[in-house]
């Protein structure tokens, strides 16, 4: 017999008194099991250490089905503990035990819990295959819960693959599965995630619908109803209703704080200093980034959170015309985003060894099932069959919580990791260093660089603070920014006023020559407009130059502290010769580059051979807009 007596809360005790009090040795184990799981969040070592005592007792007794649940409890220990070769380790032996005695919906349960960890290690298609695997079998038991719970588990898997459609179709599926069984957290849960994934569609009016629907549902959770109303504060931001957007976010600030998670804390602070910081309120955004960052300096993980609050205080400080507060917080932002680099790096590298690790537990356990006294155990314990697991369906969604909202917690500092790493680098790099730890240069045949540079700058500085400085040429750059975007190219880097950008590096390709071009002038067409509204406040303007050439270049990240993805090649240095022999207001490009672009929808002028420094004379060519019927009527002596 076993005694088991903690003093705990008074959910504890009772059972601890149960415990004392049963007759059966079977009630004795489900009891122990109960009395386990209460430990999972607070101390795993215990929790483990009474699920050792339910395995001891259910094997003294040859209660197969309580050994199974202890294994699958111990593995629960381990995995509040992060040790996760552990953890599956468990989750496979109770799954072994399931299958001798045919508990389908323990089998099933064991598979959702193993795929769950090896989508925390970022291995997503085995994730995939074992939640599949999962959702089959509860299926042919007609299980709803684990069904769902499966969907659940597939939806995230597909979400991490960026499979939006099949994502939403998991979610939608599982959704209806939940409202049978009136499981309001899971229910509002699930019309979370369908938010997000509308969201990440930038389909905001389906995605206040959907999670403005999951608040009833969660208002009870201290870990969903903070990030549901996160998540409306940032929809309502994104369609331009500030007024919504704040009172969200102020609300999951405020819900945040109640629940005490200073993860949840942090991320809430750090989505309302952003809001003041878009709307120009410098002081009170600094305020709440300075907040945010004490609260993500107490998480164990705090990287992601960091990266943005310093971000966010070295520009405003910038801004404020406080350099040296500027250039301090730029320091450690810069250190944390190489720390965010080098964990990248290590994720693929700890993923490998979590496999060699899982593999050389196997092993460890075929070698030991080799000797006769534990095979003869095993097959005595394969003749017994007993009730099933009292409590198991309440056990199931408890745990099915547990670990939706861990791993969405995970999926969500995933996001932002990954979000973090892409607008530094070219998708197709940042995927191969998440994979690989490294990235090689690669050679581009047919890539068209752009230069732009402000005239003047330095003289226009002079007349501008500090402050009005580094907001007008945000402005500029954040345009280009989107602008590049919008034609499917690669911001390279700024140097002071200047901006680089490239057509053709991604793989298959986005841009062609002629966006290149389009861009170029979508760049001079801003900076008109912008000047024509400054001049209109007798406020001081850029005007500006943009060249473009193309040919071959090599691409790849530079150094391995602070890197930065660039470009090299006498294509870049033409590029730039291009930008400083053009014109203020035009768009200057190379003989190469027409000879690509030439076309009855832009207007070209003819230049001849200009002197370009350190390149001789070279063939250039204005470029503009024109349509068809402007191009019929133009003289030809403005055509080649």
């Amino acid at each position: 017999m076993c005694n088991i007596s903690f003093a705990q809360e008074s959910t504890i005790d009772s059972l601890n008194i149960l415990i004392e009090q049963s007759e059966e040795d079977t009630a004795k184990v489900q009891l122990m099991l109960d009395l386990s799981k209460e430990f999972f969040g607070s101390d795993p070592n215990k929790a483990i250490s009474i699920s050792e005592q339910a395995k001891a007792l259910s094997e003294s007794i040859n209660y197969s089905s309580g050994v199974a649940y202890s294994f699958k409890n111990i593995g629960m220990g381990y995995y509040y503990l992060a040790d996760y070769v552990q953890a599956v380790s468990y989750w496979k032996e109770a799954k072994s035990i399931f299958e001798d005695i045919k508990d389908v919906g323990g089998i099933s349960n064991m598979l959702n819990n193993i795929g769950a960890v090896y989508s925390d290690q970022g291995a997503h298609v085995k994730s995939l295959e074992l939640h599949l695997q999962s959702l089959k079998l509860a299926e042919e038991v007609n299980d709803t819960t684990r069904i769902a719970t499966s969907l659940l588990n597939i939806s995230i898997s597909h979400e991490d693959n960026n499979d939006y459609d099949l994502a939403l179709n998991a979610l939608m599926t599982a959704l209806p599965l939940f409202e049978s069984m009136n499981n309001n957290i899971e229910i509002g849960a699930t019309l979370l995630q369908i938010g997000g994934v509308y969201e990440g569609y930038g389909n905001y009016d389906s995605a206040l619908f959907y999670l403005q629907k999951s608040l009833k549902f969660i208002k009870t959770s201290t870990a969903y109803y903070p990030e549901a109303l996160m998540s409306l504060g940032t929809v309502y931001l994104e369609k331009s209703d500030y007024e919504k957007g704040l009172k969200y976010l102020n609300s999951s600030y405020n819900e945040a704080l109640k629940s005490g998670s200073n993860k949840t804390i942090a991320m809430s602070l750090i989505a309302l200093a952003s809001a003041h910081e878009e709307h120009g309120e410098i002081e009170l955004a600094i305020e709440l980034y300075e907040k945010s960052i004490s609260r993500a300096l107490e998480l164990s993980n705090f990287n992601s959170e960091l990266m943005v609050a310093y971000g966010g205080l070295m520009r405003l400080y910038f801004i404020q015309g406080n350099n040296s507060k500027g250039y301090e917080y730029q320091s450690l932002h810069l250190a944390v985003k190489d720390s965010i680099y080098s964990m990248e790096s290590l994720k693929s590298e700890n993923r490998l060894l979590f496999n060699y690790e899982i593999e050389k537990k196997e092993g460890e356990i075929a070698l030991l099932e080799k000797d006769n006294e534990i095979q003869k155990a095993k097959e005595e314990k394969q003749k017994l069959l007993r009730n099933g697991f009292v409590g198991g369906f309440l056990v199931m969604l408890v745990f099915a919580s547990v670990f939706f909202i861990q791993r969405n917690k995970i999926k969500k500092g995933k996001k932002l990791s990954d979000k973090l790493l892409h607008n530094i680098l070219p998708d197709e790099v940042a995927e191969e260093l998440k994979e690989k730890g490294e990235s090689s240069a690669k050679d581009f045949e047919d890539v068209s660089v752009l230069f732009s540079d402000f005239r003047g700058f330095t003289s226009i500085s002079e007349h501008l603070t500090a402050q009005e400085l580094v907001e007008e040429l945000n402005i500029c750059f954040k345009a280009f920014d989107s602008i590049i975007t919008s034609y499917g190219m690669e911001k390279i880097k700024t140097i002071g006023d200047a901006y680089m950008a490239a057509g053709g590096l991604h793989i298959p390709r986005t841009s062609t020559t002629k966006d290149v071009v389009m861009a170029g002038l979508e760049m001079q067409e801003f900076i008109r407009e912008r000047g024509n509204e400054l001049e209109g406040q007798d406020k001081p303007f850029f005007e500006m130059r943009v060249g473009i050439h193309t040919g071959p270049v090599v691409a790849g990240i530079v150094g391995d502290k602070k890197f930065q993805y660039d470009i090299w090649g006498d294509t870049v240095n033409i590029a730039s010769r291009m930008e400083s022999s053009g014109e203020v207001g035009r768009v200057n490009i190379s003989e190469t580059t027409y000879d690509l672009v030439k076309d009855d929808t832009l207007l070209f002028e003819l230049r001849g051979k200009i002197e370009a420094k350190n390149k001789g004379e070279l063939v250039m060519y204005f470029v503009n807009k024109s349509t068809k019927k402007e191009h019929e009527h133009t003289t030809t002596d403005k055509m080649h």
